[in-house]
């Protein structure tokens, strides 16, 4: 029997369209929510106690489908304190035992980081096999973390989680408590430190109805500040344990796109210069029977600007 082959073509503007449940997509700001108002007290106090130290770690990984299903990639940061950078991944179905690859590392823009060097680390694992649990641990100048499961989905039915303008730090001007939300910089950013918070809660809550995703599409805006330093909203946006052990295919949006951080914090494969922005161009992935061409509009909003 012949299996069925789709093509998805994916853009930022695609989040102004309907959603698939047929209700408007909104952007982040119309449908606000105060944070401390939301879940329980209790774990809205636990993210503030370690605010501060989620803001400062400009290092949390992030994963990416591959090439195609037998691939993923990965992107994080490590601080350059003289020591050369070790782009590795440890992964395999053996928590013992597990296989080394090895990528490519290169310098972040200090302009990015408020003056403290880092590299990034791009690796790209291969030979996944659908419906197997695996184990990886990435090194940090030579540093293994603590290994993390990720368990692979079947191919007979893919099921996609679809996400638009996360947009970490877009609250800002919005009450909370007695004050106002800002998007100043670092620890400060408190627009930051209650979407990151929200934005972790969404995940969850996908997460346990959907026990059998294969993967996340975020059709743009990742982050909220647009062409200035932002690690700290991509440090929110990446704190989620959900997404230490699900792959997330990206797209650029306009408020990532004018600088090269988007690029730095993920590893997009088959990467091309059609498109190209400060943040990267277009790519293309497989995944089963369906092929997915993203596309960076954003370069066209630059031009007709």
């Amino acid at each position: 029997m012949r299996r069925k082959h789709y093509i998805a073509v994916i853009t930022a503007l695609t989040i102004t369209g309907a959603m698939a449940f047929g209700q408007a997509a909104f952007a982040s700001t119309d449908h606000y929510n105060d944070s401390s108002k939301t879940g329980t007290q209790e774990e809205w106090s636990a993210w503030q106690d370690r605010w501060e130290e989620t803001a400062a770690d400009f290092t949390k990984v992030s994963i990416t489908p591959g090439a195609d299903e037998t691939q993923l990639n990965f992107a994080w940061y490590s601080e350059n304190t003289g020591s050369e950078a070790t782009p590795v991944v440890h992964f395999g179905t053996d928590q013992t035992n597990l296989e080394t690859f090895t990528g490519e590392s290169g310098a972040v823009n200090t302009d990015l980081t408020g003056g403290t060097a880092y590299d990034y680390n791009h690796v790209t694992v291969t030979g996944l096999t659908p419906d197997t649990t695996y184990y990886y641990t990435v090194e940090k100048n030579g540093e293994q973390t603590e290994a993390v499961e990720y368990k692979t989905g079947s191919l007979d039915t893919v099921k996609i989680l679809y996400v638009g303008d996360p947009q970490i730090g877009a609250s800002k001007g919005q009450p909370q408590g007695d004050g106002e939300l800002v998007n100043d910089d670092g620890a400060a950013n408190t627009a930051a430190e209650n979407d990151g918070f929200a934005w972790n809660r969404t995940l969850q809550t996908a997460a346990q109805q959907n026990a059998d995703l294969n993967f996340v599409i975020s059709a743009g805006d990742q982050v909220n500040k647009t062409g200035k330093p932002k690690e700290e909203e991509y440090a929110a946006y990446l704190d989620s344990e959900v997404l230490s052990g699900l792959a997330v295919a990206t797209t650029i949006g306009n408020h990532d796109s004018l600088n090269e951080d988007y690029m730095y914090h993920f590893n997009n494969p088959n990467a091309t210069e059609l498109g190209t922005t400060a943040a990267g161009g277009d790519y293309y992935y497989s995944y089963g029977d369906g092929l997915f061409i993203v596309l960076n509009q954003c370069h066209l909003v630059k031009l007709q600007g």
